[in-house]
């Protein structure tokens, strides 16, 4: 593997800059807009229990999850077919810049887009819910550790998946396995263990529920085990990315 960081990061500022000068982050905020609208609604009222701060508080960190892993999804599906469908790969590529190194710029800067969108959404999230139930800290950085892994994960995914196939079905396979996994593996787990334990489960990254319900934080062993569950496959779809970008021909 050929690996430049000069050229990585020049990569990730120009992607992130293309990323700013697109709506998606504009739309994703309207949305999360209107949930701070409601929230601060119910919160100025002032008829709001702990139990209802406590649903509007876990309803603010889900959306923060969701909107941040569709951002990071939507990104990173378009990077690569996007360079080539625009011939822009060429003079890239063309320069002393790997393909390695265009593979993990695209990558980080994928990553650190849904970083960024995710925390931004969870601070309105804790700052406009009325007043909540207690929450663990300890929990919750655990689950703001745990979601980092995620978008990494989600970022490699759809890279993968946009290498592999048109970018339509790219989208759309990428967006089932980050939120319909865990769904199918409760489904499976009963009627088919083998084949529900090998399935992507973002779903366990996710720890808003467990954090809103007062539920105590994970153990050492257990924190560890999603974050190498995540880190796992994060580096599986990266070497699957890699295989596909190294092999595919321009």
């Amino acid at each position: 593997m050929s690996l430049s960081w000069t050229h990585i990061s020049l990569v990730v500022k120009s992607t992130l800059l293309e990323v700013q000068r697109r709506q998606d982050v504009w739309v994703l905020s309207m949305f999360m807009a209107l949930f701070a609208v409601v929230a601060l609604g119910a919160r100025l009222s002032g008829d709001t229990t702990p139990a209802t701060g406590t649903f509007m508080l876990n309803l603010g960190m889900s959306l923060a999850v969701f909107f941040a892993h569709a951002l990071t999804v939507l990104l990173s599906v378009r990077q690569f077919p996007n360079e080539i469908e625009h011939r822009t790969v060429y003079p890239l590529l063309a320069k002393p810049l790997s393909r390695d190194s265009l593979l993990v710029g695209k990558w980080l800067a994928c990553w650190m887009g849904g970083i960024l969108t995710f925390l931004a959404f969870h601070l309105v999230a804790l700052g406009v819910s009325p007043p909540a139930q207690p929450i663990s800290g300890i929990l919750h950085l655990q689950h703001l550790l745990v979601q980092v892994v995620s978008l990494a994960w989600a970022a490699g995914l759809g890279i993968a998946c946009s290498l592999c196939l048109p970018r339509g079905l790219a989208l759309g396979s990428t967006l089932i396995c980050v939120y319909t996994g865990e769904a199918l593996f409760r489904w499976l787990e009963d009627r088919l263990a083998i084949m529900a334990y090998v399935l992507p489960r973002f779903g366990s990254l996710n720890l808003a529920t467990r954090l809103t319900d007062g539920v105590p934080p994970l153990g050492l062993l257990g924190m560890g085990g999603l974050l190498v569950y995540g880190s796992l496959w994060t580096l599986m779809s990266l070497a699957l990315a890699r295989r596909f970008w190294i092999w595919r021909s321009l």
